[in-house]
Parts: structure tokens; C-alpha cells; sequence
């Protein structure tokens, strides 16, 4: 190909792989907003407790007792739906992500990140997540 036919269509980006992580309080504006955005907003209350765990999928199970009533209460969200709301939350906070990456959650610890990835091949994207999770442990 000869260097003038070059152009934005035909030159593969670089791969890139960018993790980002949200504090306890981020995580819970933004499954509060998707909430809202989706027209299901939770009843008030305060959140008690925030746990993640793998059931294989990453789960985060919220515990908050509400304002009306005292009572406990446990809402259950699985990845798809987290994913949904950490790109909604990253679209409202003005932070670019691309729309042809590969999102997923990944848990190290008690940490969770948002990994949006393109262009790199599945074998250095395992190696990455592997490092991550020894680094959180």
C-alpha cells in the first residue's frame, strides 16, 4: 500500500487496555443515577454495606435500611447491569470511553474496576487481569 492511500480507515489503532477504578461513593452515584435513568429510582434510605463477590459473574450486593420504614433491605445487581451504569456514570463525568472497547468488571481484593480494552489480543488481556488480581491480594 503506498503511503498517500493511508488513512484513518485502514491504520488499526493500538491496542489499549485502561482500568478505571471508582471509590465506594462513585459506585453509589452511579447505580443511584442508573436507577433514576432507567425510571426504577431505589426508595431512600443509607446504605449500609457494599459487598462484591464472583458467583461466576461479578455481583455487588447492596444492604441499606430505609428512611421510612427501619427496615433492612438487599439489592442484588449483576455485571451486565453494573457495566450499563459505570458507562452511563463515565459518559455523565465527561471521561472518554471508547464506543468499540470491550467493557467488563474485574474484582482484585476489595477493589473494582471498570476494564474498557481494544485492539489486544485475549492471551495479553488474561496476563493483565491475572497481574491485577495478585496485585490486589
Amino acid at each position: 500500500m503506498a503511503w498517500g492511500a493511508i488513512n484513518r480507515y485502514t491504520v488499526q489503532m493500538p491496542a489499549e487496555i485502561r482500568h478505571i477504578i471508582f471509590s465506594q461513593a462513585e459506585q453509589i452515584e452511579a447505580i443511584t443515577d442508573h436507577f433514576k435513568r432507567i425510571g426504577d429510582p431505589l426508595p431512600s434510605g443509607t446504605v449500609k454495606r457494599i459487598r462484591r463477590s464472583m458467583m461466576p459473574e461479578i455481583v455487588v450486593t447492596i444492604d441499606f435500611v430505609s428512611d421510612k420504614s427501619q427496615s433492612e433491605r438487599e439489592i442484588i445487581l449483576y455485571e451486565e447491569w453494573l457495566v450499563a451504569a459505570f458507562l452511563a456514570y463515565c459518559k455523565l463525568k465527561a471521561v472518554p470511553v471508547p464506543v468499540k472497547a470491550a467493557k467488563r468488571l474485574l474484582l482484585a481484593g476489595d477493589v473494582l474496576f471498570f476494564q474498557i480494552s481494544r485492539n489486544v489480543p485475549n492471551q495479553n488481556l488474561r496476563k493483565v487481569t491475572y497481574m491485577l488480581a495478585d496485585a490486589g491480594t
